[in-house]
């Protein structure tokens, strides 16, 4: 049996008012997701962001699970133009694919999550052991560091959630 459209967004808003649940998106060309699963567990993948039908089995998996915000990080305009047109494309990809399907994307500055989740390291390679530590220190294990920067932002979104809930 099919179900309406309808009859699916109004389930995803009763899920977001009872209980908000994060999901975090390294956007890059090998992205890294992360987020929690009842059925899955906890989900930690790098993502190829050609392979389109993985993409939208992740997006589906993460709805399925009750994913209700998508905490996806900003591109950062770098000395590399192309680059970052790239990342402005493969970011927006996952946006639009999230969206869709009823969960609420926020775009998140690398800044705003790294000041947060790892305060006072400043140089892009400490930030990345710092973001890997972190994971660790959290339960999980990256296989890269697209997979740390996921858990990092997932953890991001679960704190701002809970914030919001409190208020």
């Amino acid at each position: 049996m099919m179900t309406h459209p309808d009859e699916v967004l109004a389930d995803l808003e009763e899920k977001r008012l009872r209980r908000p649940k994060p999901m975090g998106v390294d956007p890059a060309t090998e992205a890294g997701i992360a987020f929690d699963s009842d059925r899955l567990g906890f989900v930690l993948q790098t993502i190829n962001i050609e392979d389109s039908a993985l993409v939208q089995q992740v997006c589906v998996e993460a709805r399925d699970a009750g994913v209700t915000h998508a905490f996806v990080e900003d591109a950062y305009m770098g000395p590399n133009v192309g680059s970052f047109k790239t990342l402005v494309e493969i970011r927006t990809h996952w946006m639009l694919r999230l969206s869709d399907l009823g969960i609420e994307v926020r775009s998140v500055t690398a800044s705003t999550w790294k000041a947060k989740m790892i305060p006072g390291v400043q140089k892009r390679a400490p930030q990345k052991e710092a973001a890997y530590n972190l994971a660790r220190e959290l339960g999980h294990d990256p296989d890269d560091d697209n997979q740390a920067d996921a858990v990092c932002l997932y953890e991001f979104g679960r704190r701002v959630l809970d914030d919001e809930k409190e208020q």
